[in-house]
């Protein structure tokens, strides 16, 4: 089973999982993970997900994901440190198949490994043949969708780089910043503009 760990402090999960045979592949942050993912559609069968990353964070990830008609029934595991009950109801509302607060016992996370991943074998043959067979699956974002000037911002927001930081590299008001995030956001139908990086790089869209 081919597994993509997302998370910023991965050794613990990554040792459990190549102890016990598992295929892993790491992403260190939101914005890395959706990279890997992005490049190969068809390799992954399970993601584990952190909730609290710098820059893109896990829920935005996973919003991500499932918004992504090709890898939208990719089984999500989502880690957190995080105890609340909001915490817990929002990973699952927005579509977590399984919630684990830190620390967790081994023996549950490989159970929930090997119960979802039944699921994905079966789920990953059914994908393809409904989208790749179907001719079903369409980049919804063309890849003319933003101007060279708005993927130059949006390479930046990546970063983490703030509308003034961004507006002296391009050497542009820090107003002019603010309306171009505005214009991609509406162009991507993005809630912030952590979201709109997160499609940008998702469908591609950053390649000039």
């Amino acid at each position: 089973m081919n597994i993509l760990v997302v998370d910023d402090e991965p050794d613990a999960v990554c040792d459990l999982l190549t102890f016990h045979g598992y295929n892993v592949d790491v992403a260190v942050n939101g914005y890395q993970g959706l990279e890997i993912l992005n490049q190969d559609k068809e390799k992954y069968d399970l993601v584990i997900l952190d909730i609290v990353m710098p820059g893109l964070d896990g829920i935005g990830v996973l919003k991500t994901i499932r918004e992504d008609p090709y890898i939208c029934r990719l089984p999500i595991i989502m880690l957190t440190s995080k105890t609340t009950q909001q915490n817990t109801v929002e990973g699952l509302s927005k579509g977590a198949d399984v919630y684990l607060t830190k620390p967790y016992e081994s023996s549950v996370m490989l159970a929930y490994i090997e119960s979802l991943g039944r699921r994905a074998m079966w789920q990953h043959q059914t994908i393809k043949k409904e989208y790749k067979w179907s001719g079903h699956y369409q980049n919804k974002y063309p890849q003319d969708l933003l101007s060279p000037r708005e993927k130059e911002i949006l390479k930046y927001i990546i970063e983490g780089k703030s509308n003034k930081y961004i507006g002296e590299k391009l050497f542009i008001t820090e107003r002019t910043v603010k309306t171009h995030v505005m214009n991609i956001r509406k162009k991507l139908n993005a809630e912030n503009r952590a979201h709109a990086a997160s499609i940008a790089l998702n469908h591609n869209l950053l390649v000039s």
